[in-house]
């Protein structure tokens, strides 16, 4: 454990980013690490380098007048995605920015994202909505009829057969199986084992 302490390097304040509260990161095109952050937006890190790029509403015009950043995710198109607390979807499409929200003109809270070839998930609350081939003027909705659990979606993940599993702010976790229908996957019935908020798929 002595060595692998050993190489971990910091990117706080020495690095000019301040004290961010960070909720999600990703790597984007090209490399550079990208992390979101709770009132500070969204920042482009350089790895190799010592440089980093503020993608904030007062200083690019950036996520419609909020900072608050809570999932960052790369589509296969190298295209970062930014869901924002409370006011909906961003997309980062060479270095302009797209947002989205529903036909009512609200834009819900989007807590998960997932990707699987050109379709594109979002979680929402007792809803998951797929956009086939990065379509957004057009999404299936994915609800109770499916077995979406009536409650926050607070994880997603695609396999390799774009079958998908879903979690919960406090019901666990779900797989779809053959049909499409999502089922609830046993786990341990303590509070911390039915609270998902990230999913790693391996293999």
């Amino acid at each position: 454990t002595g060595d692998v302490l050993s190489s971990t390097a910091t990117l706080g304040e020495q690095a000019g980013l301040g004290k961010l509260q960070v909720r999600d990161l990703a790597i984007g095109a090209y490399g550079p690490l990208i992390v979101g952050t709770f009132g500070h937006g969204a920042y482009e890190i350089d790895l190799d380098g010592d440089s980093s790029t503020a993608l904030r509403h007062d200083v690019a015009e950036f996520w419609g007048g909020t900072d608050n950043v809570r999932v960052v995710f790369t589509d296969s198109e190298s295209d970062l995605w930014f869901a924002r607390f409370g006011v909906g979807l961003a997309r980062l499409l060479d270095r302009a920015v797209v947002y989205y929200s529903s036909e009512a003109g609200a834009a819900p809270a989007v807590p998960a994202i997932a990707f699987h070839e050109n379709d594109v998930w979002f979680g929402v609350h007792g809803w998951i909505l797929h956009a086939r081939n990065n379509d957004m003027r057009r999404l299936d909705t994915l609800g109770a009829a499916a077995g979406v659990p009536d409650e926050v979606i607070t994880a997603l993940a695609a396999d390799p057969d774009g079958r998908l599993w879903a979690g919960t702010a406090d019901n666990g976790l779900f797989r779809q199986d053959a049909k499409g229908v999502f089922r609830p996957v046993p786990l341990a019935s303590d509070r911390m084992s039915q609270q998902i908020h990230a999913i790693a798929l391996h293999g």
